[in-house]
């Protein structure tokens, strides 16, 4: 660009100096036409004056030079209008090249600051996308966290259900010592406390529903468990005996 904006200047640089040798050619033409013209008028009243051949020879030459300088003063003239117009067409290429620069380094200066602000607001659009893809994930975490719970809390209910029926009919058969009896109690005991003191969700409604029916099914677990009053006394009545013991006892009985 630096490059055409020297060319245009040289070219205006030229283009005013042929104009000027070219106005100049049209002065010294001009001077030579007016003394041709006034060397006519003087012959042509010498001519009148004397009427002799050698005035009117005179006369024709001077006429002859007239038409001579007259078309001189035509082709300067005309050679000046065509230095004038390459003039002015080199001064409308110079303001165009002028032009194309300004608007060059205009849109340069609008790619940059485009550049610039497409980096800021990409990143913070990135943030953006980042916080709600975020916020979208730990919600679907949740739930899925919250669905194997759930399912992980039946599993253990059942397995402990199945304990507690187990237990029933052994302590019903009297085969099972009472420290076994006392430590299945407590294993139970240190689940439940330990579901207990587990940390609340950030899902809260998903924790408030899921503690609701926590509470039911803890009360109807507690409510199945509950052995009656009479097979409690009649397992009392057979804690502390041997086994073969009992077992002997309750054949003499069928008997």
């Amino acid at each position: 660009m630096a490059e055409t904006k020297v060319d245009s200047k040289a070219n205006i640089k030229q283009a005013e100096s042929a104009l000027a040798a070219a106005r100049k050619v049209v002065s010294q033409q001009s001077a030579k036409l007016a003394k041709a013209r006034a060397q006519v008028k003087s012959l042509r009243e010498k001519a009148v004056q004397t009427g002799t051949k050698t005035a009117q020879a005179a006369l024709v030459r001077a006429r002859e030079n007239v038409r001579k300088e007259t078309s001189a003063m035509e082709e300067a003239r005309e050679r000046a209008r065509k230095a004038m117009a390459e003039r002015k067409l080199a001064k409308l290429i110079a303001a165009r090249d002028e032009v194309v620069e300004r608007a060059s380094a205009r849109v340069d200066k609008v790619r940059k600051t485009m550049e610039v602000r497409r980096s800021k607001e990409l990143a913070a659009a990135l943030g953006k996308f980042e916080q709600r893809w975020l916020k979208r994930r730990t919600a679907a975490d949740q739930r899925k966290l919250r669905s194997s719970e759930v399912k992980a809390e039946r599993r253990i209910k059942a397995a402990e259900k199945k304990i507690q029926e187990g237990l029933k009919a052994l302590e019903k058969k009297g085969v099972v010592s009472d420290e076994t009896v006392g430590a299945v109690k407590a294993t139970t005991a240190k689940t439940a406390t330990a579901k207990k003191a587990a940390p609340a969700r950030s899902a809260k409604p998903a924790t408030r529903k899921a503690g609701t029916r926590g509470a039911r099914g803890a009360r109807a677990q507690t409510a199945k468990t509950r052995a009656p009053a009479g097979a409690r006394r009649r397992g009392a009545g057979t804690r502390g005996r041997p086994p073969g013991k009992a077992a002997s006892a309750a054949a003499a009985k069928s008997e």
